[in-house]
């Protein structure tokens, strides 16, 4: 490398570390960095201790991720989701899908679209884990949720499908969700 291609590199490196960044952020790769490292303690979701589930390479969870902090509903009833989730073995790749803040109408499309990234069937899981296993059937009603999908207010009755043939019920989600965090605040 001639001293100029080293000037060059290092004013580069000067440059995207301490100039803001407004576009997309270099790759870990173009900066040299040390590969990270990864905990092999929590390399799958049943590695971590009960109560506890596999993010990001660690075991997170419970007091993990609360202690010391405010307690809300909403992170309650996230956490007792993606609890549900771990309890009902998703697959660790489906797991982005599985909190009430990722649980929408596009979030779903996604997960119809890419079904490599996490399988169609992991949907029927996704929501049964957003409604807590609780009946809103009412609050679907009172919403004018139409009756031909009012059978994703009561996940956990046996007829429940969730797959292709319910995608026209996909607009209806946010007022299902509006009813599934109502009944567990």
């Amino acid at each position: 490398m001639t001293d100029f291609q080293n000037l060059l590199s290092v004013f580069y490196i000067s440059f995207i570390l301490f100039k803001p960044h407004y576009g997309c952020p270099p790759s870990l790769s173009s900066l040299n960095l040390p590969p990270p490292v990864i905990h092999t303690e929590c390399l799958t979701r049943n590695s971590c201790q009960r109560g506890y589930i596999c993010r990001l390479n660690r075991c997170v969870g419970g007091r993990a991720l609360a202690s010391k902090t405010a307690s809300f509903d909403e992170d309650d009833s996230s956490l007792n989701m993606e609890q549900c989730c771990v309890d009902h073995s998703l697959p660790e790749r489906c797991m982005g899908f599985c909190s009430l803040e990722n649980y929408n109408e596009s979030a779903i499309f996604r997960l119809l679209a890419e079904p490599n990234r996490c399988p169609i069937q992991s949907l029927r899981i996704i929501h049964f884990c957003a409604s807590q296993n609780l009946d809103h059937l009412e609050c679907c009603q009172e919403n004018s949720i139409p009756p031909h999908c009012l059978d994703l207010c009561s996940p956990s009755h046996p007829n429940t499908r969730l797959d292709e043939s319910k995608l026209h019920c996909l607009q209806y989600i946010p007022l299902m969700k509006s009813c599934f965090e109502s009944k567990t605040k």
